[in-house]
């Protein structure tokens, strides 16, 4: 990859990391402080405070293997076709031709 285009993902990936964790650390602060004042959530607001709290793990857990990545470039990270059908292989009981699923580039 260029050096422009690794700026320019790092720059998105930045982006989109700090705008997330702000946003659904907004949903959840405000669902808890509604909380708090009246003693009970709804179940809506259950749900929309447990998936802002997952999305924020999901964001945290991508940049932190993004950045290690881009700190150990080097470092080779590969997956024999025996592991992914080991991997899904519950997905793969029902299915007659399991040589069409996984086309190795």
């Amino acid at each position: 990859m260029t050096t422009a285009a690794l700026v320019i993902f790092a720059t998105m990936l930045n982006v989109e990391f700090i705008t997330g964790n702000l946003g659904n650390g907004f949903i959840v602060l405000v669902n808890i402080m509604d909380w708090v004042k009246r003693r009970k959530i709804s179940s809506v607001d259950q749900i929309l405070t447990a998936l802002a709290i997952s999305r924020t793990i999901v964001l945290w857990t991508a940049y932190i293997i993004v950045s290690i990545f881009s700190m150990y470039h080097d470092a080779e990270v590969t997956m024999k076709r025996d592991e992914v059908f080991i991997l899904f292989s519950p997905c793969l009981e029902d299915q007659p031709d399991k040589e069409l699923l996984f086309n190795p580039v």
